[in-house]
């Protein structure tokens, strides 16, 4: 059974984190799924998040979005000849702040507002799959579940400074199964939540280690790494005094040959495929899983 919380005018108050934090929150379930391209972006992110262990961050883009949702809010109204109303829907424990619910209750809105509008990475995605990329397309399925609506409109817009002045509009409209394994994976998740329990990795997690075994290594890379970078930063001043005393010839002895030659420069393939309308990604070669090694403080 759905029930509308009173909540969405305070978003962003006290009450309201309270509120989210012990829900399971339509835009945390890319998370949940593990398909979300920004932080939290796994259950095991979600879950520091929500437990307290990690504090949420406000990104520009976000404060963006929020405020012009009113101003978007009203451009897809008069687009679409429909008026849509903010609401918070919760069904249990599993909750959805929706940008609109039609009076009717029988169409969700879902609004983003891309800083680069129609030149964004979004609205292209729109543009050429006629509908959101997956992360968001979770969000909706959640939407409708909780409003237990018939279809949500999923809207990109395009603003000039705070005026809304063009949109892109595709059409969602509900999946029994994807509904199943979203209640079923927060259930599972709210477990691991009330019992202060981390939920297992996945291979999107960065797993932390403090244990001896792994300190000693990291002590021993950074000692061979010290020793490699004084190498090649002594290699380097040898080479530049062997070029100097070279003076631009072909020189040889005490052991060693300097040989000065000339290298054409590689080609731009990335403009050869823009000239001749070339799809570069049909010549890839097979990838890889390699490791990077930084350091942090």
């Amino acid at each position: 059974m759905s029930s509308v919380v009173r909540l969405h005018e305070w978003q962003g108050s006290r009450e309201w984190r309270e509120y989210r934090s012990r829900m399971g929150n339509a835009s945390e379930l890319a998370a949940l799924m593990d398909c979300s391209p920004w932080f939290p972006r796994t259950p095991y992110e979600l879950w520091l998040l929500k437990s307290g262990r990690v504090e949420p961050g406000v990104t520009p883009a976000m404060r963006r979005g929020l405020a012009l949702e009113p101003a978007a809010r009203a451009f897809i109204e008069g687009r679409l000849g429909e008026v849509f109303e903010p609401q918070v829907i919760a069904r249990g424990r599993i909750s959805a702040s929706l940008d609109g619910l039609s009076f009717d209750g029988r169409t969700v809105l879902e609004i983003k507002c891309p800083t680069r509008g129609r030149d964004s990475d979004l609205w292209c995605y729109v543009a050429r799959h006629g509908g959101p990329p997956e992360h968001y397309w979770w969000q909706l399925q959640q939407g409708l579940y909780c409003a237990t609506a018939a279809k949500a409109h999923f809207v990109v817009c395009h603003a000039e400074g705070s005026v809304v002045t063009d949109c892109l509009v595709c059409e969602v409209g509900p999946d029994p199964a994807a509904q199943v394994a979203l209640a079923a994976a927060w259930e599972t998740f709210f477990h691991y939540l009330d019992e202060d329990q981390a939920p297992p990795l996945t291979d999107r997690d960065v797993h932390e280690r403090t244990d001896p075994a792994w300190r000693d290594a990291v002590a021993s890379w950074r000692e061979a790494k010290m020793w490699l970078d004084e190498a090649r930063r002594a290699e380097a001043e040898a080479r530049a005094a062997l070029i100097r005393e070279a003076g631009n010839r072909d020189t040889k002895g005490a052991g060693v040959k300097l040989t000065r030659y000339f290298k054409r420069g590689e080609i731009d393939w990335q403009r050869v495929s823009a000239d001749i309308d070339l799809d570069l990604e049909r010549y890839r070669k097979p990838g890889s899983w390699r490791f990077r090694i930084t350091e942090q403080e």
